[in-house]
């Protein structure tokens, strides 16, 4: 937006105010101050948040109409999740893509109801956007852990695939060692659990760091990584 236009805007917005206020009065600097907030509250929830509100109450809806019981996988995460085709990658229809782009293990555990009742396996991939916004490694595994039980709760499956490295040539904002750490803890859990781990990094990761092959950002994955991380979850499913 030009300068002209936020001017313009600007004068727009105050005699607005002022017809509010009164016919001979326009708004007081204050009242002006409470609209700009508001206005720029209103701008910065349009992006992620609206995003996932929009995404949540989708799935939270299709889960309240699937009463066929025609689903029997969910894939749960955020964007590395979001981002697949799952029902053309394992060439099954009874997949549901539960993935948002840019969530945490907090936003997941808040959203469990937009998975159908009639799942039975749930994948979970985790904990690299809390490393980004500086979760510490405890607090993404307790979010884990209330995701596992709250799945378990409702009678499905949970399968935890480990957070995926970064690869640090093309992306510096998240530490490796944590991703380590998280995953040392995943998998101590499963197996006190009993719960299936799938260490995705064995496949797309080499030297604990993700694939250079595998990535155009260093983070998220490319055609080539979702088909080796398909055909390494087969046997699972």
């Amino acid at each position: 937006m030009n300068k002209k236009m936020k001017i313009s805007i600007y004068v727009v917005m105050v005699f607005a105010a002022g017809m509010m206020v009164g016919k001979s009065h326009y708004a007081s600097l204050d009242f002006f101050r409470s609209l700009f907030h508001s206005s720029a509250k209103t701008k910065q929830l349009s992006t992620f948040e609206s995003f996932y509100v929009h995404k949540s109450s989708l799935f939270k809806m299709l889960a309240s109409e699937n009463s066929t019981g025609k689903y029997k996988i969910a894939m749960l995460g955020d964007s590395i999740t979001d981002w697949g085709e799952w029902n053309e990658l394992l060439k099954r229809d009874d997949v549901i893509n539960r993935g948002i782009s840019g969530d945490t293990t907090e936003g997941v555990l808040k959203r469990l109801d937009g998975i159908d009742s009639g799942i039975s396996k749930v994948f979970i991939l985790l904990g690299v956007n809390d490393l980004g916004k500086g979760k510490s490694v405890d607090e993404i595994f307790e979010n884990y852990k209330k995701i596992i039980f709250a799945l378990e709760e409702k009678k499905m499956q949970p399968v935890i695939q480990s957070t995926l490295y970064v690869n640090p040539s093309k992306n510096k904002r998240i530490n490796n060692k944590d991703i380590e750490a998280l995953n040392a803890k995943l998998k101590k859990f499963a197996l006190e659990q009993g719960l299936t781990y799938i260490d995705l990094n064995q496949k797309l990761s080499k030297n604990k760091s993700l694939r250079a092959d595998y990535t155009y950002d260093g983070l998220h994955l490319n055609a080539a990584a979702y088909r080796a991380w398909k055909e390494y979850l087969i046997p699972y499913l």
